[in-house]
């Protein structure tokens, strides 16, 4: 079983830190003279009935109206420890992020889990519109698990 979970990890872990995040243009609040507002964005995995071990996201903003500034580890005990694993030159990139994460915890969490907190740095009126996709979800022995994964405005702390 920890052998699947190294092996998915080194996967996850090489996907998220070699894919390129940069973008030929920078729309940035400076550039444009528009007023900056920062909102923390929870992102949910839910697993329905199965145990959630691992996960690896892809979540960027179609708007383009957003700058990741921050990343905060997940609610449940199994991915309260630390941040997911990313590429830190996502934070000077518009609104995408790759996001992965396991655990090794007995007691994995089932149905809607908070797995990270996003800070985004959004520039003018205009709203984020997040797009994520899950890449892979896997139970504790590294087996792909069905799952979806939604962003919501964070609430309180």
């Amino acid at each position: 079983m920890i052998q699947r979970i190294a092996t998915f990890v080194l996967i996850c872990g090489t996907l998220a830190l070699s894919t390129v995040l940069a973008r030929a243009d920078d729309h940035g609040c400076e550039q444009d003279n528009a007023p900056v507002r920062f909102i923390a964005y929870d992102i949910f995995i839910d697993a329905g009935k199965a145990e959630l071990g691992a996960y690896q996201i892809d979540i960027h903003d179609n708007a383009r109206a957003s700058k990741v500034v921050g990343v905060e580890a997940g609610a449940h005990e199994a991915f309260a420890d630390k941040p997911p694993y990313y590429d830190p030159k996502a934070l000077n990139n518009e609104g995408r992020i790759v996001l992965a994460a396991y655990s090794t915890v007995e007691e994995l969490p089932t149905g809607k889990t908070r797995v990270a907190r996003l800070h985004m740095q959004v520039c003018g009126d205009v709203d984020a519109d997040f797009e994520l996709d899950l890449i892979v979800a896997a139970d504790a022995d590294g087996q792909p698990i069905t799952a979806t994964a939604t962003a919501t405005p964070a609430e309180g702390k």
